[in-house]
């Protein structure tokens, strides 16, 4: 096993072999560098989840081609890995599931096809369609469920009901109904809703005026009750 003080210099003259070689850092345990045949390197981190006993097999997670990724900046990002992983965490677990995990977009289709066409009525899910369509999928569609915070919904909430104080209120709405089925089909961590705690906008009633056919109507049941 190859090792070396992995720096600019001693990187850049490494020669690649017949087979992909790794030359691990001396200093850091677990940094390296791998050597593909065609010449491209890239840094590497090596660590193994949970109690990180021999018995555990190690994950390896790339962190940048050398030619982009400086020597000092690959180090501080294995470390922090290697941090995480001391403390119980399992970082290319992470990525691996944050990269399975739906943007919003991808999710809002499937949850009125799976979940609010059967369970909604017909014009709430015509009215979520063009919320999602119209408001939330142009300002955050391309988030992944799990990276969506409050701060980016509060954001929304707020531009939408400048103009729009009902629409950006149903929004918020529509939202919170699709994250709660995301919770349900294991697309996020339990319990997980960054709709919660935003304050709605206070809306307007309408007033409005009975006709008179509406009144004779009305007239007509209360004399019905009266008697009755």
């Amino acid at each position: 096993m190859p090792t070396a003080r992995l720096t600019k210099r001693i990187v850049d003259s490494l020669e690649p072999g017949e087979r992909p070689v790794v030359v691990y850092d001396t200093d850091l345990t677990g940094f390296g560098v791998r050597i593909m045949p065609s010449g491209f390197k890239s840094w590497i981190v090596e660590y193994r989840p949970g109690d990180g006993g021999r018995a555990v097999a190690k994950k390896r997670m790339t962190l940048g081609a050398t030619n982009t990724v400086t020597a000092e900046q690959a180090r501080r990002k294995a470390r922090d890995i290697l941090s995480a992983a001391n403390l119980g965490s399992d970082p290319a677990g992470e990525r691996a599931r944050n990269r399975e995990t739906p943007t919003l977009k991808e999710f809002a289709e499937r949850y009125l096809r799976e979940e609010a066409e059967s369970k909604l009525k017909e014009r709430t899910v015509a009215n979520y369609r063009i919320y999602f369509r119209k408001h939330a999928v142009p300002r955050i569609g391309s988030l992944k469920l799990n990276a969506i915070t409050k701060a980016d919904l509060a954001r929304m909430h707020s531009a939408i009901g400048k103009d729009k104080p009902a629409t950006a209120n149903r929004v918020l709405e529509a939202i919170s109904s699709l994250y709660r089925y995301a919770d349900t089909a294991g697309q996020v961590e339990e319990g997980f809703n960054p709709t919660r705690g935003i304050k709605h906008f206070r809306e307007r009633t309408r007033e409005r005026f009975l006709s008179m056919e509406e009144l004779q109507r009305l007239g007509a049941t209360l004399r019905l009750a009266e008697t009755e």
